[in-house]
């Protein structure tokens, strides 16, 4: 699957879940945004992307998604 469909359905799916204020509804967005964040992690893993141990994240108490901080770059000279 294409990387910016991925990115602009997480965003999308991040947006929803924390405007939605029903408990089962705003869960099941949770999980989607979880679930594209691991697909989005996964094919960055496979080709050796930097970026793909900063896919993880969690929700904070007032709903909002908080996502990892980016990587350290390693190749400063």
């Amino acid at each position: 699957m294409d990387l910016n469909k991925l990115y602009f359905q997480h965003q999308i799916a991040v947006i929803q879940a924390a405007n939605v204020n029903e408990r089962r509804h705003r869960d099941c967005n949770r999980a989607k945004v979880d679930v594209l964040a691991r697909e989005i992690e996964g094919i960055q893993a496979q080709l050796n992307a930097r970026a793909a141990n900063t896919w993880g994240g969690h929700w904070l108490p007032d709903g909002q998604w908080m996502p990892m901080s980016p990587a350290k770059s390693h190749d400063a000279a």
